[in-house]
C-alpha cells in the first residue's frame, strides 16, 4: 500500500489534523470546559486580559456565545479589527491590565489566558479584574 492509499484509508483525517502544542491543547480544553460550565450563552460580556493577537474571540464564538468580547493588551496588534460576527461584538483596546477600572464596564466572564505571568504586578491586575467583574460573574 502506498502512502497515498494510507491517507485515504483514514478518511483524510491526517490531512485535517492541525499541529498544536500540548500546552495549547490543554489550555483550550480547560477553557472549553469553563466556558461550557460557567459562561452564559446570550448577552454575555467577555473581557480577555492580555489577548495578544485576539484569536480567542473565535473560540468563544465557536462555543455559541452571543454578546460582546473586549480584548485588551499592553500594545496594539495589526490583527485587531473591531467587528460583529455571528451575534458577537468584537473590539480591542490598548490597556494596562492593572488599570481596568477606567473601562467603566462590568463583565460576566473574564479570562487572562497565558498572560498573568507576563504582567509585572499580577496581584494588582487580578484586583483590577475583580473590580470589573459583575456580581455572579466568572
Amino acid at each position: 500500500m502506498s502512502g497515498g492509499e494510507g491517507a485515504e484509508a483514514d478518511g483524510g483525517a491526517a490531512r485535517n489534523m492541525t499541529l498544536e502544542s500540548p500546552t495549547r491543547f490543554a489550555t483550550n480544553q480547560t477553557i472549553k470546559y469553563l466556558v461550557n460550565k460557567y459562561c452564559p450563552r446570550h448577552n454575555v460580556a467577555i473581557l480577555d486580559v492580555g489577548c495578544g493577537e485576539g484569536h480567542y474571540y473565535q473560540f468563544f464564538r465557536a462555543c455559541g456565545i452571543k454578546g460582546s468580547y473586549l480584548g485588551i493588551d499592553i500594545k496594539e496588534r495589526e490583527s485587531w479589527q473591531a467587528k460583529e460576527e455571528n451575534g458577537m461584538q468584537i473590539s480591542f483596546l490598548v490597556r494596562d491590565a492593572e488599570k481596568l477600572q477606567g473601562l467603566n464596564r462590568k463583565f460576566d466572564f473574564i479570562v487572562a489566558i497565558q498572560s498573568l505571568e507576563h504582567i509585572e504586578n499580577d496581584a494588582e491586575a487580578i484586583k483590577s479584574m475583580r473590580m470589573c467583574l459583575k456580581d455572579g460573574g466568572y
